[in-house]
């Protein structure tokens, strides 16, 4: 039994991979799980790496057939043992305290620890975009920790910079989509409602990446159609299982995703298709919301957007 289980879903970047693998301390009490998801590039360099840690590391391939980072975790899921979970992108690494900060937690009773992350620009090293809406919502919590910036926190889509407790994993049988985009929505949903007892810590353990050729950089009508999808089913999961107080607070807003869609370029009947399937699903186009919230949400999503723009790759 280990403390901590690691999954890491891994394609055609063992480089970056040895950098976070790097970054995680050589302890007996971690289990690190790398899945390759069947890379076609840099294969030769990839079993050279698995060579290397041989004995540290579990590397493993994901199998279902279907191609996904969410496939991939749920196979580290297979294999985790750790009474912790922690999920980490390959592109992305640990921060020199992570593990001295995690450790105070390990014996605690809570069911996922929820911790600040930040992020850089991988090619020049300056800080980028993609930990800000995070940062944000930690920070007002903490100042003001009533339900609605609790239940903000709580609704965070991205897996990384949380310590789960693998059992609330396995007895709900929390696992990930297995799209090529937007995975990680539902599992994170599902994972922040059946946790019932969280902590949020405004320290940092890990840093998120912006480069090119990653799936978050991938622009497509695909690529949106899943995060619609994912977002309509994790909009479901809430209804069914909060409050309509609660609902409201975690802010379902239709029009902040046709936004994106419309940043994105992702055509008019992409559009309309999105639309239609949000109203026939009742996710609400748009929500009550204070003025304030608007303009934040409206200028933070430009500002990522803006940021980005270098790295997005247009695909059909």
């Amino acid at each position: 039994m280990y403390d901590v289980s690691i999954i890491i879903p891994h394609y055609n970047t063992p480089d970056t991979l040895e950098k976070l693998i790097e970054s995680i301390p050589d302890n007996d009490s971690i289990q690190i799980i790398v899945v390759d998801d069947n890379s076609t590039k840099c294969v030769k360099e990839l079993n050279e790496l698995q060579a290397k840690y041989e004995g540290r590391i579990e590397f493993y391939k994901n199998t279902s057939g279907i191609q996904s980072a969410g496939a991939c975790r749920n196979t580290g899921l297979m294999h985790a043992s750790g009474e912790w979970l922690l999920f980490a992108d390959a592109d992305d690494y640990f921060v020199p305290e992570f593990y001295s900060i995690i450790s105070r937690y390990i014996e605690s009773d809570y069911d996922q620890i929820i911790f600040n992350v930040t992020s850089i620009f991988a090619d020049t090293g300056e800080a980028a975009t993609r930990h800000l809406l995070y940062d944000k919502r930690i920070k007002e919590y903490l100042r003001n920790p009533d339900r609605r910036s609790y239940l903000r926190v709580l609704k965070r889509y991205a897996p990384w910079g949380k310590m789960i407790r693998r059992s609330v994993v396995e007895i709900n049988n929390i696992r990930f989509s297995q799209t090529l985009h937007g995975n990680d929505l539902f599992f994170s949903i599902q994972a922040s409602f059946f946790c019932k007892r969280n902590f949020v810590v405004d320290e940092i353990i890990y840093c998120v990446t912006r480069s090119g050729g990653s799936l978050t950089t991938v622009v497509s009508a695909k690529a949106y159609e899943c995060y619609v999808s994912e977002s309509i089913k994790c909009y479901l999961f809430s209804k069914e299982r909060y409050s309509k107080k609660d609902l409201k607070y975690l802010n379902y807003n239709g029009l902040i995703i046709l936004y994106d869609g419309i940043k994105r370029k992702v055509g008019a009947k992409c559009l309309i298709r999105a639309f239609i399937l949000m109203v026939r699903n009742g996710l609400p186009i748009v929500t009550l919301m204070n003025p304030k919230q608007i303009i934040d949400a409206f200028v933070m999503n430009r500002r990522f957007y803006k940021n980005d723009t270098r790295y997005l790759s247009h695909k059909p």
